[in-house]
């Protein structure tokens, strides 16, 4: 006789699998969450390098921006003073006691046995270095935006600062001994110099103030 086969249930535990599926999506969720974290990590590690990096060329370029701005103002003073002494067509000779009185307050400013003065102005050739290789990797974009900004602004002085090397060497290529080139030279070297305080006395400490802020 035949026996009647018989269908088998089978309960499914869908409690348990929803456990299961929970368990192993959190487990993916969790990792990626690691991964992305870590990938923070280590992108804010690389861009407080890059800061600090720039830090320390913005302190060399106000150590060195300091020593420039003293010789420079010096050749302005000194040529100043030779522009009042000298008459219009530059052809005025020094007398002995104006030649004595001069080198006194300019030692070897006078070529010898000549009405003619040396001159030497100091570029200003500021670093920016650091804050290319920061701009290239782009991973300034992981800093505060009021930093960024100051930063933008501070490279961007410093640059027309540099530039402002390239007008004083033409000056001085063009330069001809009479009082319109002592004129454009010296409101070259003014322009530079006036840039050259703003980055001296407010924009480099003010921008490394602000770096120093985020350690």
């Amino acid at each position: 006789m035949a026996k009647k086969k018989t269908k088998r249930k089978y309960k499914i535990e869908w409690t348990n699998h929803g456990i299961n599926f929970l368990s192993v999506l959190f487990g993916i969720i969790l990792a990626f969450s690691l991964n992305n974290w870590g990938e923070s990590r280590k992108e804010q590690k690389i861009a407080n390098t890059a800061l600090f990096n720039v830090k320390n060329e913005l302190e060399k370029n106000l150590s060195n921006i300091d020593s420039v701005i003293e010789l420079n103002q010096k050749q302005i003073d000194m040529i100043r003073e030779y522009m009042e002494i000298m008459d219009n067509d530059f052809e005025h000779r020094f007398t002995a006691d104006e030649r004595q009185e001069f080198e006194k307050k300019h030692p070897g400013a006078l070529y010898e046995n000549s009405n003619r003065i040396f001159f030497e102005f100091d570029l200003y050739q500021l670093s920016d270095v650091a804050w290319n290789v920061a701009l290239q990797t782009g991973i300034l974009s992981s800093t505060e935006y009021d930093l960024a900004f100051q930063l933008a602004e501070t490279y961007d002085l410093q640059k027309k600062t540099n530039q402002m090397d390239n007008e004083l060497i033409g000056d001085i290529r063009n330069f001809k001994h009479d009082r319109q080139s002592f004129r454009n030279l010296l409101g070259t070297v003014k322009i530079a110099q006036s840039f050259a305080r703003k980055l001296r006395d407010e924009y480099y400490p003010e921008s490394i103030d602000e770096i120093k802020s985020t350690y």
